[in-house]
């Protein structure tokens, strides 16, 4: 409502986030009016143009500098025009989201930020955390069971708070057929228990998504953008598409399907570091790259099977270069440590090794290149040198 407070002799006031407009004049003629508190993001457009003093107005900035400063309070001394943002730190930063089905609830330092669907919870800590990096728990020692429903982190409709890096903690499952469990295009950093019991438990569009602990259920999914796996165990396939990187340092990557633990295609990018990749399937593949995808293994990287198929298979002018690390496949029956048709292979350091000296080859090429530097260890049968 227009001139709301107009003319009271108000000094302090605070702003609650369920407020989501400001008419104009609404704090008109305050003079008294010192410190204002705003709990959540009001958009420009639905924002008055006159909040401070109508005398003062207008040379009073409050507005202009709320729309650049966001969520805070902000004071002014006494006759002046000028206001300034106050520096705080949040007491605590962790969301709690609890619930189950359609209705969920997100507290913060015991008080309720949001209820209502599991989008909505989510959107609303995003306007709350502006300015902080939020970490969000699902659940309270139990699993936030999202049914079939997919939370999304994106920064669409910007005017109501950014994500900055989001850090997940916890356990939460869905049933989504497609989305994702998790569907990412900002900065998220997890050692939350992720699980989809139909398909995929993380889709990174475009953001950047690391795991350094907890267990991930299902696909992971990449698209565009970062996935840095640093701890954790995947129980799943990695996708890798559209120039998407993917670094592996450290944890898990691990299969039970004949697909591919880590599948890279369309010119996307795999640096294994550390950790373990593997596949458990006796006809599956741990690794596997397409299209002119390109893979680097190195340091302490360890990549092994025991499968009749391949370790590391590569097709359609795939490259890999192994400066460090195992690629070894255990298996002592048929099989290849690693495999190429139409790649490029070049092996400077570290140990490729196939299990059986006469079946199987620790290197076969059907057609490409391959180079053998004299630092590389190769244990097993070597074809198309």
């Amino acid at each position: 409502m227009n001139f709301a407070f107009y003319g009271t002799s108000l000094t302090r006031v605070t702003i609650p986030a369920s407020v989501t407009s400001i008419d104009n004049v609404a704090f008109g003629n305050c003079v008294s009016l010192v410190s204002v508190t705003f709990e959540g993001q009001i958009p420009s457009n639905r924002f008055g143009d006159n909040i401070v003093p109508e005398d003062l107005f207008p040379l009073g900035d409050l507005r202009e500098k709320y729309l650049a400063g966001g969520i805070g309070t902000y004071t002014r001394a006494s006759g002046s025009t000028t206001w300034t943002k106050q520096a705080t730190t949040p007491t605590n930063t962790n969301y709690i989201i609890t619930g189950s089905g359609t209705s969920f609830t997100a507290t913060r330092d015991g008080a309720t930020v949001s209820s209502g669907g599991i989008q909505t919870v989510i959107e609303t800590i995003r306007t709350h955390a502006k300015g902080t990096n939020p970490t969000i728990q699902f659940g309270n020692g139990d699993v936030l069971d999202i049914g079939t429903s997919s939370i999304e982190f994106n920064n669409q409709m910007s005017w109501n708070g950014q994500w900055t890096t989001v850090t997940l903690t916890g356990k939460i499952t869905s049933a989504v057929n497609s989305n994702g469990t998790i569907h990412n295009d900002v900065y998220i950093t997890s050692t939350a228990d992720i699980k989809n019991t139909s398909n995929v438990a993380i889709c990174n569009n475009s953001g950047a998504f690391t795991i350094s602990g907890g267990t991930i259920s299902g696909t992971i999914k990449h698209v565009f953008g970062t996935v840095n796996i640093t701890g954790g165990t995947i129980n799943g396939r990695i996708t890798n598409d559209s120039n998407g990187t993917i670094n592996i340092s450290g944890g898990t990557v691990s299969t039970t399907s004949a697909a591919a633990a880590v599948y890279n295609w369309n010119g996307g990018t795999v640096s294994i570091t550390g950790g373990t990749v593997s596949s458990t399937s006796t006809s599956g593949i741990a690794l596997e790259s397409d299209r002119n995808g390109k893979v680097f293994v190195s340091g302490t990287a360890k990549i092994t099977s025991s499968t009749t198929n391949s370790t590391i298979n590569l097709v359609g002018g795939s490259r890999l270069e192994m400066t460090g690390g195992t690629i070894e496949n255990t298996s002592t029956d048929t099989g290849y440590a690693i495999h190429s048709s139409n790649g490029s292979i070049s092996i400077t350091g570290g140990t490729v090794s196939k299990a059986g000296s006469s079946s199987g080859y620790a290197v076969w090429n059907s057609s490409g290149t391959v180079t053998i530097g004299p630092g590389a260890t190769i244990v097993g049968r070597i074809f198309g040198l």
